[in-house]
């Protein structure tokens, strides 16, 4: 099981480094790096793919009021979400992401909203687990080289972060895949993480 301390010092290594660190408020270089950029690196991660143990599908509170919009129905967005993947209806049991029901994410009285056209929608969303121990060990494969990449600069080793950005696609790719060999919810979307470089 990954801990935060050991995804760090994976990373340190990974990055060239050979120290590690024992907790991220140490004074040392490589600990205010991993400190500096780890929760940036998980939020980005786990919201980049609907990754199995990040991943909830929870049925949406209605704002019961009269909206001036063109959608029938104004959801709450969730305050743990990340970012929506889908709206879907309550009677499908495996949606795919390619099934989602159209909506659009808005403000409405100083609130982030879900505005759709379906009653009872269901979101399935990104969420912040921060425990690293639900982690499979591809996705802290991909955590890890996706951090070393942020932290080499600061390390001194700026000569790394290409390549250390090709291993994070690849591994990034491969957990992926193995995520959803988990399970059948249909056609793999692409990993944001992943497009964002091609």
């Amino acid at each position: 099981m990954a801990s935060v301390v050991g995804i760090c010092n994976q990373a340190i290594a990974r990055a060239g480094q050979t120290a590690t660190i024992a907790a991220l408020t140490e004074a040392s270089v490589a600990a205010r790096q991993c400190n500096a950029h780890w929760e940036q690196v998980r939020d980005e991660v786990l919201q980049a793919f609907p990754w199995g143990c990040s991943t909830k599908r929870v049925l949406l509170s209605l704002i019961d009021e009269e909206l001036v919009t063109n959608w029938q129905y104004c959801y709450s967005y969730p305050s743990d979400a990340l970012r929506i993947f889908a709206l879907v209806s309550p009677a499908s049991r495996n949606p795919s992401l390619e099934d989602s029901i159209p909506y659009e994410i808005a403000t409405h009285s100083g609130l982030k909203v879900i505005l759709s056209d379906q009653f009872g929608a269901e979101a399935v969303y990104a969420w912040r687990q921060t425990d690293t121990a639900q982690y499979p060990p591809l996705l802290v494969k991909a955590m890890v080289a996706v951090l070393a990449a942020r932290i080499a600069p600061g390390l001194g080793k700026a000569e790394m972060v290409q390549g250390l950005e090709s291993l994070a696609q690849r591994a990034l790719h491969e957990a992926a895949q193995a995520d959803m060999n988990e399970s059948n919810p249909g056609p793999m979307p692409d990993c944001d993480l992943i497009a964002a470089r091609s």
